[in-house]
């Protein structure tokens, strides 16, 4: 078993709701709470792997900043109207050169083309 990724949302949705009921039953998943707004001091010191929250209630430049503050940690906007999650990638890169973007660029296009396919595959009845 991998380590204990500790999980905290942030909304109240009833999708958001679901989710966190779900992951609540992971063994590799740790709910460490759960609030209607995000505190950035007190995610800070909760110390989470994963935040998970509503797309529309967060504003970007949160976001930004909590990738800046928070090293690694997985930001997974929920869009409950829609059915949709945004992940944002906090990751920090130096010393790129061209043929490392082009790869970065490559591999995530790969990844979004896949999931695509996963999406638009008919669902067998």
């Amino acid at each position: 078993m991998g380590k204990v990724q500790r999980v905290i949302f942030f909304g109240n949705s009833v999708a958001l709701m679901g989710i966190e009921a779900s992951l609540g039953l992971d063994p590799e998943c740790e709910v460490i709470g759960r609030a209607p707004t995000i505190d950035p001091q007190e995610l800070c010191s909760l110390h989470p792997d994963v935040t998970i929250f509503e797309l529309d209630a967060v504003p970007p430049e949160l976001l930004y900043a909590l990738s800046k503050e928070i090293p690694g940690l997985l930001l997974i906007g929920i869009d409950p109207e829609s059915n949709r999650a945004l992940l944002w990638s906090g990751q920090q890169a130096e010393g790129l050169s061209s043929q490392d973007l082009t790869q970065i660029i490559h591999q995530a296009r790969f990844s979004i083309s896949a999931s695509r396919e996963k999406n638009e595959q008919p669902t067998k009845t």
